[in-house]
């Protein structure tokens, strides 16, 4: 059985912010405006000083990218939701 209390967790808008940024870097300017609405312009660089405390982000001067950790997690929660959907977990 595997055990998800370990399983890291971001928030839905946190996830987005990481996708967005994928491998292109990105300034919370930019961010905001790729979003299309979803990351306010008040709280985008909150957010990305969360992101990169945590370990999800890395920063250079005013650009973000992802750090190792971040690609990890972000290609963690696609498998599980591919296996989720496949119906690799049956009740």
């Amino acid at each position: 059985m595997i055990a998800t209390s370990g399983f890291p967790r971001v928030g839905d808008k946190e996830e987005l912010a990481l996708r967005l940024i994928g491998g292109v870097p990105t300034t919370g300017n930019e961010l905001v405006e790729k979003s299309e609405g979803q990351i306010g312009a008040g709280t985008v660089y909150g957010m990305l000083s969360k992101l990169d405390a945590d370990g999800w982000l890395k920063r250079e001067g005013r650009w973000y990218s992802l750090s190792p950790k971040g690609w990890r997690l972000l290609c963690a929660l696609d498998v599980a939701a591919k296996a989720f959907f496949a119906g690799e977990f049956q009740d």
